[in-house]
C-alpha cells in the first residue's frame, strides 16, 4: 500500500497531515483483507460454502496493549432469482469508522458480485463501489485530493479472482490443512489493483483472546505489501480467532458473544 506509519497507542493522536491521516486508515482496512486457494488447482470450484455460516462476531482492536477499536462481523445467507448468495458485513468503530458489505455467489465458487466499502476520518471520507461481472470489475473510488481523488475501474481480471473484502471469508472456506499452500487472484485497487496472495497453514497453536482459548490453525499470508497472520479455530465453521497485522503492531481478537 503506501508507507507504513509508525505504531499510534493512542486513536485520538494523529500527525495533522491528511493524507498520513488516511494511509493509516486503509493499512487498517486490511481487516477485510488477505487470501487464497489451492496452489494444485488455482480456479473455481475450490471453496466450502458451508464454512460460511450465517452468525455474527465481535472483535476488538488491540495495539500497545490498549484497545484502539472494535469490530462488528455478521454473515448472512440469501436467495435471489434462485441463486444462493452470501452477504458479509462488517463494521468498525474507533481511531476510524470503516463500514464494508461484499456480496457472493453461495455455492463452492464464491464468486463476488459486488463490494462496498466507506472509510471515514476526521469528517473526511473515502468510498469503492464495486462490481464483478464475469472476467471484468468496474466501479469507482471517491477518495479525498489529497489522495489523488475520484477515479473509474473498469479492468479485465482472471477467472476466480476473490475481492479483497471477501478474502478472508474465502480463505476461512479454503482446504485449512496444516502444510498446505493456499493461493489465487485478488483485486484491491487500494494496492493497485490485481494482486497475487499466497497463504501458508503452518502449524496448530493454542491461543488466548477475550472469547476464550482455542486450538487454531495458523495462517500466514503474503499478500502485495502487507504480511498477515490469521488464526482460525480448528473447528469447522472455522471462525476467526485471531488475527495480526505485524506492520502495524495491531491484533484483532475475538471478544465473547
Amino acid at each position: 500500500m503506501r508507507r507504513i506509519q509508525k505504531r499510534q497507542t493512542e486513536p485520538q493522536k494523529h500527525d495533522g497531515s491528511q493524507r498520513n491521516g488516511f494511509a493509516y486508515s486503509l493499512r487498517l482496512s486490511v481487516f477485510a483483507c488477505a487470501l487464497f486457494c489451492s496452489l494444485a488447482s488455482i480456479g473455481f470450484a475450490q471453496f466450502d460454502p458451508t464454512r460460511l455460516m450465517e452468525e455474527t462476531a465481535n472483535y476488538r482492536m488491540v495495539s500497545a496493549g490498549k484497545q484502539i477499536g472494535v469490530a462488528n462481523v455478521s454473515i448472512r445467507r440469501e436467495v435471489q432469482n434462485e441463486i444462493p448468495l452470501i452477504r458479509i458485513v462488517q463494521v468498525i468503530s474507533g481511531a476510524f469508522n470503516q463500514t464494508t458489505e461484499v456480496l457472493l455467489r453461495g455455492d463452492s465458487t464464491l464468486q463476488t458480485i459486488s463490494s462496498y466499502t466507506n472509510i471515514t476520518q476526521a469528517n473526511q471520507s473515502h468510498v469503492i463501489r464495486l462490481n464483478y461481472k464475469s472476467d471484468r470489475v468496474s466501479g469507482r473510488m471517491e477518495l479525498p485530493p489529497a489522495l489523488g481523488g475520484d477515479r473509474r475501474i473498469d479492468e479485465l481480471i482472471p477467472s476466480g479472482t476473490v475481492d479483497f473484502n471477501a478474502a478472508e471469508f474465502a480463505l476461512r472456506a479454503s482446504d485449512l490443512k496444516v502444510g498446505k499452500i493456499i493461493t489465487f487472484p485478488l483485486f484491491n485497487p487500494q494496492q493497485g489493483g490485481r494482486l497475487s496472495y499466497r497463504a501458508t497453514v503452518s502449524r496448530l497453536e493454542e491461543i488466548t483472546v477475550p472469547a476464550g482459548t482455542f486450538r487454531c490453525r495458523r495462517v500466514e499470508v503474503s499478500a502485495g505489501q502487507a504480511g498477515q497472520i490469521f488464526f482460525f479455530d480448528d473447528k469447522a465453521p472455522h471462525r476467526l480467532i485471531l488475527q495480526k497485522l505485524p506492520a502495524l503492531s495491531i491484533d484483532i481478537e475475538l471478544l465473547p458473544k
